[in-house]
């Protein structure tokens, strides 16, 4: 598949409670902790519509990512926009 059609996924960076702020339901598995942090192994809670992930492009150099959680889907630009595949 090229590049430009190879599906890609937004990705945030947030705080532990964004979840619980946000009211976004998990789905599978666990949220962020305060034991994720800067020099912590790579975790990553993705939304359900994802179905599996590579981040960094088709850089093979990128270290691996644990995926820790499965939250529900949302709706980050609009309320009448579908959701998208979010890390």
């Amino acid at each position: 598949m090229p590049a430009a059609e190879a599906p890609s996924a937004d990705t945030y960076s947030i705080s532990t409670d964004y979840f619980r702020v946000m009211k976004i339901p998990l789905k599978c598995g666990r949220v962020f902790t305060k034991q994720d942090r800067n020099g912590a192994p790579l975790v990553a809670v993705i939304s359900e519509s994802c179905e599996h992930i590579k981040l960094g492009g088709r850089n093979d150099n990128k270290p691996w990512i644990t995926i820790v959680g499965i939250a529900g889907d949302v709706r980050q630009y609009s309320l009448d926009r579908a959701s998208k595949m979010e890390v």
